[in-house]
Parts: C-alpha cells; sequence; structure tokens
C-alpha cells in the first residue's frame, strides 16, 4: 500500500482528517482497535499511547514509527517491518509478530507475553526489562541484542 492508500485508509476509520503531510504522522492515542492496516506505509508515524488492539498490520512499514505505550494486544503484525521502531512499554501480550523484523528496536520494559516471535529478527534491539514470559522465539534472530534483565519464563525457545 502506497503512503497516500494509506492516508485515505485512516481517513476512512475517522482517525485523521484532512490532506497527507510528508512528515510524521500524529496518531497518538487513536483509536484503530481491530483496524485493517495490512501492508500500509506508516513509516515514522507516531502511535504513542494507541490503541491497535487486534489491529491487521501484516507485513505493515512501521519503520521508526513511535509505538511507545501503545495497546498492540493481540495484534497481527506477521513479516511487519519494524526495524528502529521505539515499541518501549508498550503491551504486546498476544501478538503475532512472526517473521517481523525488529532489528534496532526499542523494546525496553515491553510486555511481550505469550506473543509469537517464531523467525524474528531482533538483531541490535533493546531488550531491557522486556517480558517474554510464555512467547514464541523458536528461530529468532537475537544477535547482539541487549537483553539485561528481561523476563524470559516458559518460552518456547531455539533462539539464534
Amino acid at each position: 500500500m502506497t503512503k497516500e492508500e494509506t492516508w485515505a485508509v485512516l481517513v476512512g476509520l475517522g482517525v485523521i482528517v484532512g490532506r497527507s503531510t510528508q512528515t510524521g504522522w500524529n496518531l497518538q492515542g487513536a483509536n484503530l482497535s481491530e483496524a485493517d492496516l495490512s501492508e500500509a506505509y506508516l513509516s515514522g508515524a507516531s502511535f504513542s499511547g494507541a490503541n491497535l488492539s487486534g489491529a491487521y498490520l501484516r507485513q505493515a512499514n512501521l519503520y521508526r514509527a513511535n509505538l511507545e505505550r501503545a495497546d498492540l494486544t493481540l495484534a497481527y503484525l506477521a513479516g511487519a517491518s519494524l526495524s528502529g521502531a521505539n515499541l518501549s512499554r508498550a503491551d504486546l501480550r498476544g501478538a503475532d509478530l512472526s517473521e517481523a523484523n525488529l532489528g534496532g528496536a526499542n523494546l525496553e520494559g515491553a510486555n511481550l507475553g505469550g506473543a509469537d516471535l517464531s523467525e524474528a529478527t531482533l538483531t541490535a534491539s533493546v531488550l531491557i526489562k522486556a517480558d517474554l514470559t510464555k512467547a514464541n522465539l523458536s528461530g529468532a534472530c537475537i544477535d547482539n541484542a541487549n537483553v539485561s534483565g528481561w523476563v524470559i519464563k516458559d518460552v518456547t525457545a531455539a533462539i539464534y
């Protein structure tokens, strides 16, 4: 989906009005619960504190997006590009992040309890104090990730 097509979808959902801007879209606090934003272009957008619970973001481009404190419980982010994104203190419980690119992402204090991170790329990401209780990390790549103080209990692993 192009940037313009993504803008049109967001207008249709009533979370944005007017014409598209070329710089960082402000969707802070927006309610996008269960919205279908698959393959959307959301690079650099700010979703701080937004409700994206159950949202469908398959293969969405969220490069360097700000998702700090966002509610992404049960969100479908399979194959999404979240490299360089800020997901600090985000709630990702039960989210599907299989095959997602989280390289260089900030997941400090994020709740990833029960999340599916199978085959995900977490290279050079920050997982300080992240909760990965019962997460699926089968085939995940965590090379050079900062995992200081992370909570990792009952995990399905085979981490590379």
